[in-house]
């Protein structure tokens, strides 16, 4: 499944079920839920093995997902995306095959190109390289006034 998991990642394990010949499930609990989601998200790569993994839920949320499982189906008959979210049912309008979000589009301030700096005698240093200089600034230097007047306003 190429997922790194060492025995730090696991905080329990343990066989179900009594004891007998036949297979028993494992129980496993990870130390962090990114481990298990991890595991989860790649659990379609044991699909060809006779091996699988599910994720653990109590007596009472099998019984309501399984009543849920039936109304599922029927809406993906109908046309509808529907899934399985714990003890809830989703559904969203559309075609089933279709991804359940739309990605959104890139909201990312596209950024301003530089202007060109043509080499000239004025900007080209010691070094060779081409130097630019900063754009005076109208307020820069009105808010340094402002500020000498008003310390010297209350010299005197």
């Amino acid at each position: 499944m190429k997922v790194q998991c060492d025995s730090e990642n696991i905080d329990s394990l343990r066989r179900l079920g009594k004891r007998t010949d036949k297979c028993r499930p494992v129980l496993v609990t990870f130390t962090t839920a990114k481990k298990k989601i991890e595991l989860l998200k790649r659990k379609k790569m044991l699909a060809a093995t006779g091996y699988y993994i599910n994720e653990d839920f109590p007596q009472q949320v099998l019984n309501k997902r399984k009543e849920l499982q039936k109304q599922a189906e029927e809406e993906r008959k109908k046309g509808n995306f529907a899934i399985l979210k714990y003890d809830k049912l989703v559904i969203l309008p559309g075609n089933s095959n279709s991804k359940m979000y739309t990605p959104k589009p890139n909201n990312k301030r596209t950024l301003s190109n530089s202007p060109e700096i043509t080499p000239t005698s004025d900007n080209i240093g010691s070094t060779g390289r081409t130097t630019t200089q900063q754009i005076s600034k109208k307020n820069k230097y009105d808010i340094k006034r402002f500020l000498h007047d008003s310390t010297s306003n209350k010299d005197q």
